[in-house]
């Protein structure tokens, strides 16, 4: 299926097209990877559009095309206006993120409340309690060298602000036991990686 375009040369608006398609996944990309690791991000192309996944009760979960309300003016592109293409392929990237991330966090937090694993703030005296408290709950990995992969947390600007102040006031008493916890999950992580491994020919471990 032919899109629309302000050019009336095929060849030109097909180059334009997978030009600008390219761009604004690069943009895309640099976007997501300042919440998602890059080793944990996978590319995924179903068709010719942008996806994203949602629920659908009680039938599986499908994909479903994303939709993104910008627009951008026919005049300008005639104009071959640089600044406004950037803006527009900037804003049209940021949409797909927006839509990636909705569909991340809903899928985390319903993975999270239907096994449980939630730490609520509430339920403890001070914010290093509910830090302590996160750590112990979550499984952790390593890297392709052993190394441990500390979790990320996603938090308003000024939550995070909050929260690392208050860390920073902690005696020595935390911070040793933040270190007894990594050490603990490191441990662990190795084991399930050397158990993962066993699983693979020509392995060593």
């Amino acid at each position: 299926m032919h899109r629309p375009t302000p050019f009336r040369t095929t060849e030109e608006a097909k180059e334009f097209s997978e030009s600008f398609i390219r761009f604004t996944g690069q943009l895309h990309h640099q976007q997501m990877l300042r919440l998602i690791d890059e080793r944990n991000m996978h590319i995924f192309r179903h068709g010719n559009g942008f996806t994203y996944l949602q629920e659908a009760k009680p039938a599986p979960s499908k994909f479903e095309s994303a939709r993104s309300d910008i627009e951008i003016k026919d005049d300008k592109i005639r104009e071959s206006t640089e600044d406004h293409l950037i803006h527009y392929a900037a804003t049209f990237a940021q949409g797909i993120t927006d839509e990636c991330f909705k569909g991340i966090f809903r899928e985390v937090n319903t993975t999270c409340e239907s096994t449980g694993n939630i730490v609520k703030q509430a339920d403890h005296q001070s914010i290093a309690e509910t830090h302590l408290a996160m750590l112990e709950s979550i499984q952790m990995s390593v890297d392709e060298d052993g190394k441990l992969v500390l979790p990320s947390c996603v938090m308003a600007p000024e939550q995070s602000k909050k929260w690392h102040e208050e860390l920073a006031k902690q005696d020595n008493t935390f911070h040793e036991r933040v270190n007894e916890i990594l050490k603990k999950k490191h441990s662990e992580a190795l084991e399930r990686e050397k158990t993962r491994l066993r699983k693979y020919k020509g392995v060593n471990i």
